[in-house]
């Protein structure tokens, strides 16, 4: 799990959301700004209801993406990556290819 200042809050959801960049790979999706508020990246997971109904599912699939993040060094952004129905069965060895890979896409990785 990432500490708390290092997750998105709600006002910064809201901005990226809005004026985010949107990247598209198998498991995930990414919606991020380039340059962070502060210091520190910000980063945060999403599972929707439509990927898993269980919230035990979500959360798992939520610890599994923040354990795969852990090791991927980033340079200042905040983003927010979303889970798509095909990451319901991933383990995080292909979350942390599939999140390195946006990551380059969206030249994040230091």
């Amino acid at each position: 799990m990432l500490s708390k200042h290092r997750r998105v809050t709600k006002s910064l959801f809201n901005k990226v959301i809005k004026e985010g960049h949107t990247l598209h790979g198998n498991l995930l999706y990414f919606r991020y700004i380039p340059k962070s508020v502060d210091k520190y990246s910000h980063f945060s997971f999403v599972a929707p209801k439509s990927v898993a109904k269980s919230a035990v599912l979500r959360n798992k699939l939520r610890r599994k993406g923040y354990s795969a993040l852990r090791s991927i060094s980033t340079k200042d952004a905040v983003g927010i990556l979303f889970f798509k129905k095909e990451a319901k069965n991933s383990i995080v060895k292909d979350l942390n290819l599939e999140i390195a890979s946006l990551f380059r896409k969206a030249d994040l990785i230091k």
